[in-house]
């Protein structure tokens, strides 16, 4: 049995880079692991660059719908997961630019922020290394990221897309055999990347999916089966009486994410609103770092001081 199974969706292919530095901080010594890298067909050229540099890497071309997630099926559905420990998901993820996430109504995110986040349990040796002696330690950790991802949806949204991804992936766990566990409550990790035990998702065969099933990414209609899926990886831990955890985060809510969140949320007729507000533009005034195709400018006073290369 090999330890893990590594399935990456790259979509931005100018990311790979950062990938396979990713992948470097797993010590080839201590571990195995099989390495699949989807791409779109579209894109079948890059093939060359990965297998440059893992030339043992498996390539699996895949239609451009589902986000990452039709291409994670696609995968799974040829493997045999009894050969692994692990199953590690990661896909390529844009710079949000001036959207704003709100993660679990406390968490705010901008820029890279997100991103970065979602890489974090394998972004350092020292964080992957303590990812697997969790696992090693703790029998019913089923998956781990950073706690600041996990968002939860429940049967009481006010929100009509959270409610209908809520209900249908609800649904979902219900047609493969399992019970809903918390039936009101469902936790999950926002964004779609983790480290799992194999074991839980040997069910996802059952669903059969294939590429229709899915449809092409649009920002202006989000209720599709790939955010529903979001909600079943989450409730395909905890129903097979396993939890999600972070356990090499300094756990705590700190001034910088309760600045951010009551930045957000306090609208400019608020005297509190507006203080936070030209804080922020008093800060950016002094000293901002922006971010252009994946390169740092660092200014002072709106002067720039040190672009990255």
């Amino acid at each position: 049995m090999k330890n893990f199974l590594i399935i990456i969706h790259l979509y931005y292919t100018e990311q790979w880079k950062k990938f396979c530095n990713y992948l470097n901080n797993i010590d080839v010594k201590k571990y195995t692991y099989d390495l699949y890298v989807s791409l779109p067909k579209d894109k079948s050229y890059f093939s060359c660059d990965v297998l440059s540099s893992f030339p043992n890497a498996n390539i699996t071309l895949t239609e451009n719908v589902g986000y990452d997630v039709w291409p994670f099926f696609k995968v799974i559905n040829q493997v045999n997961l009894d050969e692994y420990e692990f199953v590690i998901k990661l896909h390529s993820k844009r710079n949000m630019g001036a959207i704003t996430a709100v993660i679990n109504r406390r968490f705010v995110l901008k820029g890279n922020d997100w991103r970065n986040l979602l890489v974090s349990f394998i972004s350092s040796k020292s964080h992957f290394e303590k990812a697997i002696a969790s696992f090693r330690k703790r029998p019913n950790l089923g998956m781990i990221n950073s706690f600041k991802l996990f968002d939860t949806s429940n049967e009481f949204e006010d929100v009509y897309h959270r409610l209908f991804c809520f209900n249908e992936a609800k649904k979902e766990i219900e047609r493969i055999g399992l019970e809903p566990t918390p039936s009101r409550e469902v936790t999950y990790i926002a964004g779609t990347m983790f480290i799992c035990r194999a074991c839980l998702f040997k069910v996802l065969k059952k669903m059969n999916y294939c590429a229709t099933d899915f449809i092409k990414a649009n920002r202006n209609n989000e209720n599709d089966l790939a955010h529903i899926m979001e909600r079943v990886f989450g409730w395909l831990v905890t129903s097979q009486n396993y939890y999600i955890d972070d356990p090499y985060s300094f756990k705590k809510f700190s001034l910088r994410d309760y600045y951010r969140y009551e930045m957000f949320y306090y609208n400019d007729k608020s005297v509190l609103g507006r203080f936070f507000r030209y804080c922020r533009k008093i800060r950016r005034f002094i000293f901002r770092i922006d971010v252009f195709d994946e390169k740092k400018i660092i200014k002072i006073f709106k002067i720039p001081v040190y672009k990255q290369k």
